[in-house]
């Protein structure tokens, strides 16, 4: 027996919840909660020693020099700053926003799918602006609109960039410019990703602990297995005829039923449900889905070889019969349509899911010779194949942290995923988490704390409330030494008018109804939760052959 994914280094399905070429839309309200935080962190504690025209061209040690840099006038909120952009030998880009008014601390943006361009994270780089920060983004080295892989082919070199390597850069030369900017150091820096961005900020942690104090890692992509259990799950779907392919109107069945069946477990059926983990004792497919009379394939009943097809796509990805990788939460059926299985008339490689496991097999799994295209889901074996993809999973996979020299140097990571997030399982966080309990016991908590967001999609959306800050949460706790026994969430409508707010408890804790107003947080209490991944050992572990 083996134990999730520290012996596995996997984690589960696609990688971006947005359409190819875009960053996915984060609902992480990122310091909402400034005004009531224990540390003052917007307060303005230095100001330039230089001008901001002065940093163009130098060179900022290594392989890094500026490439231009510019004052920009305050506007629409944001305020003045001295925009820096320059280049990491040999094509890693990186933007550094150093404020007039700075709060001495520096902020640091991750990326998303297969390579950024600068510009997608400039909307978040205005909102640490206007905070105070300065704020660092990078394209890890690829400057690619398109949200594809193809730009590893024969450039293994790429490859380390955009894994990890990017990331560092662009945190040495971030803070070589602030030194030179402002004439000192910051007093503390912090790191903020999602998705992809979730995966830098575990290699941080693990390969670089000394760039960041406080680090906000969100539905990270685990690495190698993520893509295997892509391709798992859309071998489930393809296996379906074309007159019997599973449509959105077949998986708001499904989800009605599950949903039917868990949602009140919290206490309150209020189209969330707290905890899958629970939800998987209740929960059974093949007693608890209507089968279609022969011949018939009805909107609200499943044929038998959907059936198979749903329970081999919600369940383990398997190698020689035994379980490999962790299934997916319950619940998450709400966002299957567009990331799973097709809108309608589309085919089932128009999903997210498909596009992102189909352009990963084919361009990085074949590291460090990727000149070659050997990987595809339809052609990959899951018996023998995961053993050739080796040097990638080496390369690629930070999900056996090593967090020693993190926690000795006082830092803190916070980790978050939504529990109805279709494109990368929350249940490969969980066995992360539930490695490092193993590791370091009840002492976890005073360095790594993470919070499932029930009823959140990839990294926004999803019929739960998505709206939170982590990032007050992490510099309270670093600052302040406070850890987060719970944060604030909100669910917003249309005009930002706020429908409701809840509670999210720290795992293995869930929330449950215990007032008397559903629409608020204080009704809700965190209790004892429903540990580990459901199908795998008491230890959380999974079985390798």
């Amino acid at each position: 027996m083996v134990r999730g994914v520290a012996a596995l280094t996997a984690a589960s399905l696609g990688l971006c919840a947005a359409v190819a070429g875009t960053s996915p839309a984060r609902a992480t309200d990122d310091f909402a909660d400034a005004a009531t935080a224990k540390v003052p962190y917007t307060r303005t504690l230095a100001r330039p020693t230089t001008e901001c025209a002065k940093l163009a061209g130098r060179s900022l040690g290594g392989d890094a020099t500026v490439s231009s840099a510019a004052p920009v006038a305050a506007r629409s909120g944001v305020p003045a700053f001295c925009d820096v952009q320059g280049v990491v030998a040999p094509s890693i880009r990186f933007d550094v926003a150093l404020p007039l008014v700075w709060n001495a601390r520096l902020y640091a943006l991750g990326n998303a799918g297969c390579g950024d361009v600068l510009s997608d994270n400039f909307g978040d780089r205005d909102i640490g602006l206007q905070h105070g920060f300065a704020v660092a983004s990078t394209d890890t080295g690829i400057e690619n609109p398109n949200g594809d892989c193809a730009w590893a082919f024969e450039r293994p070199d790429l490859a380390v960039d955009f894994a990890y390597a990017g990331v560092h850069a662009t945190a040495v030369a971030a803070k070589t410019l602030i030194g030179l900017f402002y004439g000192r150091t910051p007093l503390a820096s912090y790191f903020n990703g999602c998705s992809d961005g979730g995966h830098d900020a575990l290699e941080e942690v693990q390969k670089y602990p000394a760039d960041f104090d406080g680090v906000v890692a969100g539905a990270p992509f685990l690495g190698a297995g993520t893509i295997v259990a892509g391709a798992w799950e859309i071998d489930a779907f393809s296996s379906l005829p074309a007159s019997e392919a599973m449509t959105p109107a077949k998986a708001a069945y499904v989800a009605s039923v599950v949903y039917a069946k868990c949602d009140a477990l919290d206490g309150l059926a209020d189209g969330v449900i707290e905890d899958p983990q629970a939800c998987a004792g209740v929960f059974k497919p093949s007693r608890d889905l209507a089968l279609c009379a022969e011949g018939s394939d009805a909107s609200n009943c499943l044929t038998p070889r959907q059936l198979a097809a749903y329970e081999k796509a919600l369940g383990p990805t398997l190698s020689h019969g035994t379980a490999y990788y962790p299934g997916q939460p319950l619940g998450d059926e709400v966002e299957y349509a567009g990331n799973l299985i097709p809108a309608a008339g589309k085919p089932l490689s128009s999903t997210q899911a498909a596009f992102y496991t189909t352009t990963y097999m084919r361009y990085l799994f074949p590291w460090p010779k990727t000149d070659t295209l050997e990987f595809s889901p339809a052609t990959f074996d899951f018996d023998t194949d995961p053993e050739r993809i080796e040097a990638f999973r080496t390369m690629f996979d930070p999900a056996d942290l090593d967090l020693a020299p993190f926690i000795a140097r006082g830092g803190k990571l916070l980790a978050y995923h939504g529990l109805a997030d279709p494109l990368i399982s929350a249940y490969g966080t969980v066995a992360l988490y539930d490695d490092e309990r193993a590791r370091y016991g009840s002492a976890l908590a005073e360095n790594f704390i993470f919070f499932p967001v029930p009823g959140m999609g990839h990294c926004a959306g999803g019929p739960g409330a998505d709206m939170f800050d982590p990032m007050t949460a992490v510099i309270d706790w670093y600052e302040a030494r406070e850890a987060p026994r719970e944060i604030l969430s909100r669910r917003f409508g249309s005009g930002a008018t706020l429908r409701f707010t809840r509670t999210l408890c720290p795992y293995p804790e869930t929330s449950r109804y215990t007032g008397t107003n559903p629409n608020l947080a204080s009704s809700f209490t965190c209790v004892a939760g429903t540990p580990g991944v459901p199908g795998t050992d008491a230890d959380g572990g999974l079985a390798l052959p």
